[in-house]
């Protein structure tokens, strides 16, 4: 940036005021940062936070990382590169297993870890939903509001459908007797049972 800044920075004549020459400056300079410093979006996850796995030694290795980023924009010798290079793929790989080594233990140590493997998997790829805890149900004029008056309710009308859904019907055992007198054959053949031995079969 030093380099553009030096090379697109406007002539200054001679006897120009002070606030001429910081406007100057100021224009050319601001341009510049914004060209090479483009604002990215970001989206922001509930996935974990390096400081939440991250040992001290790993948090000592990223300074170190962003301190030779630094320097890489000055010292372009390859000699350098290749040693930047290679710190930031043994700091991956450092994160990569202390962070499974993490997850791995959250899980074990888990009373749920079903549940817990799941939470994870979801918040490391995004697809958390949060729910909704403000919900109301009105069942016969009373609002339930907590899980176990609503899972009740729930029970409470699904086991009731078969009586509710006939309860309308002109049925009683007297007219399924009837009704299965006129359309089904009686049996008029009579069976015997008696008690019969290993011999006698």
């Amino acid at each position: 940036m030093r380099y553009s800044l030096v090379n697109d920075l406007p002539f200054l004549p001679s006897g120009a005021t002070p606030n001429a020459m910081y406007s100057s400056f100021f224009n050319t300079f601001n341009r510049l940062f914004h060209s090479i410093f483009t604002s990215k979006s970001v989206v922001i996850t509930d996935t974990l936070n390096f400081s939440e796995w991250a040992t001290v030694e790993l948090h000592k290795n990223r300074q170190k990382l962003y301190e030779l980023y630094a320097e890489r924009q000055f010292n372009t010798g390859d000699k350098f590169g290749d040693y930047v290079k290679l710190f930031s793929k043994n700091f991956k790989r450092a994160c990569h297993l202390e962070k499974t080594r993490y997850i791995k233990n959250k899980i074990k140590n888990s009373s749920n870890a079903i549940k817990t493997t799941w939470n994870i998997i979801n918040e490391e790829t995004g697809r958390v939903t949060p729910r909704n805890i403000n919900f109301k149900l009105n069942v016969d004029n009373k609002a339930l509001t907590t899980d176990f008056e609503v899972a009740t309710a729930f029970e409470t009308f699904f086991t009731n459908i078969p009586v509710s859904t006939t309860e309308s019907l002109n049925s009683s055992p007297d007219m399924a007797l009837s009704l299965l007198k006129e359309n089904v054959p009686e049996c008029n053949h009579s069976f015997k049972f008696t008690h019969v031995s290993g011999s006698d079969v």
